[in-house]
């Protein structure tokens, strides 16, 4: 488990304006002073739980547990989050395409390829992703019909 001044170093490194803002507001607070040990855990503390879904995030995938989304390619999460997909949902897909791997080798195998391959693709139909353009397929309620001669 961190100690007090390397969980302030770590929220210093991955927030630094929040970090800033906080310690600035506590200085002024104390009229332009130094900050004392308790006053400096309190802001890490609130930082900490400010974001506690990232750090949590962070952690999971660290452990092997989740997706690092941050390392995917933005046109591939931006299609996942319109289909509604989770973290959970893409996890058990992920275990039921393989099966025979623990749920870390799985997420690693998965992650690495969709890094790799999926930095354009459509995955409606594996064509090129081309944000707003209109879908190949009947839409109900965005599609209107069209003559055909065959």
């Amino acid at each position: 488990m961190p100690t007090s001044p390397e969980l302030a170093k770590l929220a210093a490194s991955l927030y630094p304006d929040d970090f800033a803002r906080e310690v600035q507001k506590e200085s002024n607070a104390n009229f332009g002073g130094p900050l004392s040990d308790a006053q400096i855990e309190a802001i890490t503390n609130k930082i900490v739980v400010a974001h506690a879904a990232d750090l949590h995030h962070s952690f999971m995938v660290g452990q092997g547990r989740a997706v690092n989304t941050e390392a995917l390619p933005p046109s591939f999460i931006d299609q996942l989050q319109k289909r509604g997909a989770t973290e959970e949902s893409l996890v058990e897909g992920i275990e039921r395409m393989y099966p025979g791997l623990s749920r870390a080798e799985a997420i690693a195998k998965w992650q690495k390829s969709a890094e790799r391959t999926m930095a354009n693709v459509d995955l409606t139909d594996g064509s090129d992703y081309r944000p707003g353009a209109p879908s190949p397929f009947y839409e109900p309620g965005k599609s209107t019909a069209r003559e055909s001669n065959g």
